[in-house]
């Protein structure tokens, strides 16, 4: 019997050729059935490999997964404390954040950020799970600065800002932002922000500032429970984006947003976070 790493692997090399190639000549030339194709097709899928299907013609591969250079996200940062402590990268964890936390707790540098192609558990506000889909983005960093605790939610505040800045940036798609943590286009929800803190005397220890979008995610990838709600750049722009610069305008834009913290009176985050919010707020 075939290996099943073996089996994906001759079906995507079959499909770079760009043609579209019928699931028979699949199944024929693998020795496996057509059933069998789909299924394998089906974990490509999720793997982030961008394969069409569509009736009598078969599988279309019109995008290769995008794969995230962290060299190339160095390179391209200006910030003054995010990517200045330890850099970690993990093909797959159950919560970047909770990674984030504890590393914190064990005295990890401020500044470190930790990245993830898969969370299993990713968490939102209040509990809530967040669903990490292919081609998303998930995201931490480690803060130690001092901050008064009645000024943590501006944490928060700067994660869902940096995501907006991120998607006017590149995708010229304007957001707007529910409270307290929630990032939509199109009156969907495109991503997430989760900032768990530390406090005593008064005072944050240390922070981890936690972002989730949906990048390259297609729709037709999400599960029944989200179909209605949630949303990507590509879905609202109608291409693919790199995810090493999305990460790029997100760490950039979460520096300059930091950097107002502590500060008085937080000019900067007040008038961007109204300018942020939906009109009805």
């Amino acid at each position: 019997m075939k290996q099943v790493s073996y089996i994906r692997q001759e079906i995507a090399t079959r499909l770079l050729s760009g043609d579209w190639t019928s699931g028979e000549s699949l199944a024929r030339g693998l020795g496996i059935s057509r059933a069998a194709v789909a299924k394998h097709v089906a974990v490509l899928r999720s793997e982030g490999w961008g394969i069409k299907s569509a009736t009598r013609r078969g599988y279309h591969l019109e995008r290769e997964p995008d794969r995230i250079d962290i060299g190339v996200i160095r390179r391209g940062l200006t910030t003054r404390l995010v990517g200045k402590g330890d850099w970690v990268w993990l093909d797959k964890t159950a919560s970047t954040n909770q990674v984030g936390v504890d590393r914190a707790q064990a005295g990890s540098p401020a500044g470190t950020v930790i990245l993830a192609e898969r969370q299993t558990r990713g968490r939102g506000s209040k509990g809530r799970p967040w669903q990490t889909l292919p081609g998303s983005v998930s995201l931490s960093v480690v803060l130690s600065s001092p901050l008064p605790a009645r000024e943590i939610p501006w944490l928060t505040a700067a994660g869902t800002l940096a995501v907006r800045d991120m998607a006017l940036a590149l995708a010229k798609l304007p957001v707007v932002v529910r409270q307290p943590n929630d990032v939509y286009a199109g009156g969907r929800k495109l991503a997430g922000v989760l900032a768990e803190c530390g406090v005593s005397a008064g005072e944050m220890d240390w922070a981890v500032v936690g972002i989730g979008v949906n990048v390259n995610v297609e729709l037709e990838a999400l599960p029944a429970s989200l179909a209605e709600n949630a949303t990507s750049l590509l879905a609202e722009c109608g291409h693919p984006f790199r995810r090493d610069q999305v990460c790029i305008h997100l760490l950039n834009r979460l520096d300059h947003y930091l950097s107002q913290l502590p500060g008085d009176p937080k000019r900067v985050l007040r008038a961007a976070w109204k300018v942020a919010l939906p009109p009805e707020v």
